[in-house]
């Protein structure tokens, strides 16, 4: 999905999103001047941030600790009264986790309630360095542009790792109209507030449960932001999750949308990676082959803005083993016209109503071929009748954000490429696809 802005979004303490997050920009803390921090560590490794609630209770983000992650026996424990982490510092406590509470209702996909007490084995000795912070007793709206502070020892930049020592950073609530637009469901209006960026401080991977202190009260816990780009206002998710779909023509590379990857919103390093042989992409099925992208090449005449050459061929790091589960699709051999009605299928992980998340799991659908001179109505100049096809809508089935470079197959060939939709309306607009025929020159001259 493609935002506008970059927003970082908490959970609201009374009640309970969720890559893990961390400070970018902002500047050191004074050392102890917040008391109530606590560094979450498994395996003596710092995970996430957290505030001293009680002696012996932490809150923090729920998505810190992930079962399936750590299905053995992990140490868990949290470190009070520290500023630098990596040091031994006298005044410092290390207290293991008897227990870890999540929320009830916690949907760590959907980010909901991401809200987490830790119950410690012993209790924290108060002093100078370690001290309880009080919660706020009303549940208020805070006030749009107000100044809050966060502190953490995650990122110090993008491409850093974790902070030794606590910083913080100035940020200012958000309107919560503004992040329900660009959120969407993920963003609940009643139990969440969100920051607004200014394209220096943030915070990001690294310190998710870290409290959002306003007036001297924690009104918020971090939950998630963005995975790979903190600071940029136009970065949708796609680092380790799914953005879209394609097909495997060679065993080193892949066919999908060119639109997938776009430099503008991706100007650093990013992890880009198929995955073969999958059913749930959510869980590490043994039959999964996950490869590295060497580079990506877009049809020369691609057109971001006018939806057109939207086609673009992935050159694998490493060639696909081919077993009864990852195969080879043949494209077809001639450039011809599908007749109007034609059926058709189109797979994908894409959404599965206009506001849900991406599926779990592979769904497919048949849709029927429209007719040209429809599509060009409806479409008009962005529809190109030499190099697109388009499927009928029905109000009931379609593809929809997600599925973009997943295949349309008509008659066991692959005929087309997921393109565009309507963007707020997928079951009632025509959906176009870029027609492989097309571009077979192209794509033979690449891959030989």
């Amino acid at each position: 999905m493609f935002f506008n802005i970059f927003l970082l979004v908490l959970s609201v303490l009374h009640l309970c999103g969720a890559m893990e997050s961390g400070i970018i920009g902002g500047r050191e803390a004074k050392p102890h001047s917040r008391p109530y921090m606590v560094s979450v560590q498994i395996n003596n490794e710092h995970k996430c941030g957290g505030m001293l609630l009680k002696k012996d209770y932490v809150l923090s983000a729920a998505h810190c600790v992930n079962e399936t992650e750590y299905p053995g026996k992990v140490k868990l424990e949290v470190v009070l009264g520290a500023h630098n982490i990596n040091k031994k510092e006298r005044q410092q406590q290390r207290i293991q986790v008897q227990k870890f509470i999540k929320h009830p209702c916690y949907k760590r996909k959907e980010n909901q309630n991401d809200i987490m007490l830790l119950k410690l084995k012993s209790k924290a000795k108060l002093n100078k360095v370690v001290q309880a912070i009080n919660l706020p007793k009303k549940n208020e709206n805070l006030l749009d542009n107000k100044k809050c502070s966060i502190a953490g020892w995650g990122k110090t930049s993008q491409n850093s790792g974790a902070s030794d020592v606590l910083r913080e950073v100035t940020l200012k609530v958000q309107n919560n109209s503004q992040c329900k637009i660009l959120w969407q469901q993920y963003f609940d209006t009643d139990s969440m507030i969100c920051t607004a960026p200014d394209g220096r401080d943030a915070f990001c991977q690294g310190d998710s449960g870290s409290p959002l202190i306003c007036g001297n009260k924690p009104q918020g816990l971090a939950a998630y932001t963005y995975p790979d780009d903190c600071l940029n206002r136009n970065y949708p998710e796609i680092n380790n999750m799914h953005t879209c779909g394609g097909v495997l023509i060679k065993k080193d590379y892949v066919l999908t949308a060119a639109h997938c990857v776009n430099e503008t919103e991706y100007p650093g390093k990013v992890k880009l990676e198929v995955v073969l042989g999958a059913h749930n992409i959510s869980e590490k099925e043994r039959q999964q082959q996950r490869i590295q992208v060497q580079k990506f090449i877009k049809h020369p005449c691609y057109k971001r803005k006018e939806n057109q050459n939207d086609i673009m061929l992935l050159k694998l790091e490493s060639k696909a083993k081919l077993n009864e589960v990852v195969e080879i699709i043949h494209l077809p051999k001639k450039n011809e016209k599908l007749p109007a009605k034609t059926e058709c299928s189109i797979a994908g992980w894409g959404r599965t109503s206009q506001n849900s998340g991406a599926s779990d799991v592979l769904r497919e659908v048949m849709l029927k071929v429209q007719d040209n001179s429809q599509c060009k109505k409806s479409w008009q100049h962005n529809f190109d009748i030499d190099n697109m096809i388009c499927t009928a809508p029905d109000g009931k089935k379609a593809f929809c954000k997600g599925d973009s470079g997943s295949p349309l197959i008509c008659g066991n060939e692959p005929q087309g490429l997921a393109a565009y939709t309507h963007y707020g309306n997928c079951l009632n607009y025509p959906e176009v696809y870029m027609k492989i025929t097309y571009f077979l020159p192209w794509i033979k001259e690449i891959i030989g």
